[in-house]
This record gives C-alpha cells, structure tokens and sequence, in this order.
C-alpha cells in the first residue's frame, strides 16, 4: 500500500512540478542558444545533454564501459608481450574491431555527450563519452570486448610547458 502511494505522489511531483519547470527553463535554454548562434557562437554548448538532463531522460547503455586513450590497450599483449594488432585475436579469443560511428549530423541541440554505434554482432549501442569528450572529438571507436569500448580523440590536449606558463605570468 505504502509503495502505491509514494509512486502516485512522484508521478503527481513529476508531471504537476518537474516537467512544467523543465519545459519553461527548456523555452529559455533554447532561446539563449539561438541568440548566441545568431551571434556566431556556434554549437559551443551541450545544448541536447541539458535538455536530457531537465527532463530526466537518459537513453545511454549503462553497462557499456568506455575508455579514452590514443593507443592500443597495453592489457592486449601476446605471451611475448608484443600489442597484437586489431582484427586479430588474443589469447582469449578475443578479436578486437573497429566500430563504425554513425553520423551525429549537425543539429545544435543534439546531446554531444553521446554517441550511437554499431557494435560487432550488428546491433547499435548509445553510448555516454566520457567527461569532457564531445562526439566531434571522436576519431574512431574500438570494441575491445563486449559491452567495452574505447574512444580515440582526434586531437589530445597540448601540454602546458614552463615557457609557456612564464609567458602567462608575464
């Protein structure tokens, strides 16, 4: 009886409370991120990840595991301990593919922290990019085993160097 009641109060608290606020704040969001492409700002912003966020909406594959590097997985060595290339099979088995990426097209309010995939046994996963990985970001996506992957980046951040931080202080 008592789980009757307290999921009828957060349905009530869901549809009369939070989905009203978000599709206000939602109007808002929207109209600022047109103004600023106006401006020539761009799609700078994670427009769709905030959206998904107002509304609660998560469609992501939670047990999917990603992993950003710009190398192949030390951990994929043979008893020599030399890396072993991809499409072919370690000592497990295991044969490690590329995944093909499917276009994220051009539309500013897309959630940038996501990206679609087409895994190895031909169905697709929506998966969550790591913190501060965006889907323009990505260069390519390996299937390491089922339900892990690895995101390669185009381009890794510059280290900062000391000429670099005196030149800032000066």
């Amino acid at each position: 009886m008592w789980d009757k009641i307290k999921k009828a109060f957060k349905a009530a608290y869901t549809w009369l409370l939070r989905y009203p606020v978000a599709l206000l704040i939602t109007i808002l969001v929207v109209a600022g991120a047109a103004i600023l492409m106006l401006f020539g700002v761009g799609d700078r912003f994670n427009v769709g990840g905030l959206i998904g966020k107002l509304f609660g909406r998560d469609d992501t594959d939670e047990k999917s595991e990603v992993e950003v590097a710009n190398e192949v997985d030390p951990d994929r060595t043979d008893s020599e301990g030399n890396a072993i290339p991809l499409e072919e099979p370690d000592e497990h088995g295991w044969t490690q593919q590329e995944v093909d990426v499917i276009e994220t097209g051009s539309n500013p309010f897309r959630d940038k922290s996501k990206v679609t995939v087409k895994t190895s046994e031909g169905g697709e996963k929506k998966l969550r990019l790591p913190t501060g990985v965006e889907d323009k970001d990505v260069k390519r996506i390996i299937e390491i085993k089922p339900d892990r992957f690895k995101v390669e980046v185009k381009k890794a951040p510059n280290a900062v160097d000391e000429e670099l931080i005196d030149y800032l202080r000066s």
